[in-house]
């Protein structure tokens, strides 16, 4: 597969109640948000475990908690956008609901192929504006916290 960049990528919220699994998440209704001017970067990562092993005069290690990390989506800030009014209303959703992420990568191997999907859980954990100085555009930043596994769905050529 080629390498590809992030351009005309897309980021989309979904409901809180749809299940956290591949199917329920693909099944969602989802609203794009835009316009998106950086996705951040996500992932998996595993916690370290380790304690000394005084027999063998090693530390030992084992994989812990896995952590699907924070992921800061900067906007250039629409307020009339209804995929940045869903993710503002999220944040003071009451019961810190987890909501269904979708982005859309813009890799597919061939014009006629598909791309590659993630979904995940995700909390809004925060919405922060820049306003610049004046010869900026202006942005927000929202703080998603990922709530669960992160499902991948690789691009392919059908």
């Amino acid at each position: 597969m080629a390498i590809s960049s992030s351009v005309k990528s897309k980021v989309s919220l979904g409901t809180s109640t749809a299940a956290g699994t591949l199917a329920g998440m693909t099944a969602d209704t989802y609203t794009q948000i835009q316009p998106v001017r950086d996705l951040g970067e996500f992932g998996m990562s595993a916690a370290e475990l380790d304690a000394t092993d005084l027999s063998s005069g090693f530390t030992r290690r084992r994989k812990g908690i896995v952590d699907g990390g924070t992921v800061e989506l900067i906007c250039l800030r629409d307020a009339a956008d209804a995929g940045q009014n869903a993710l503002r209303a999220a944040l003071v959703a009451d019961g810190g609901l987890s909501f269904s992420l979708k982005v859309e990568l813009n890799d597919k191997p061939v014009p006629t192929g598909k791309n590659t999907f993630y979904y995940a859980k995700v909390v809004v954990l925060g919405a922060k504006n820049g306003l610049g100085d004046g010869g900026e555009i202006s942005t927000t930043t929202f703080t998603l916290g990922i709530d669960g596994e992160i499902f991948e769905v690789l691009a392919s050529a059908t």
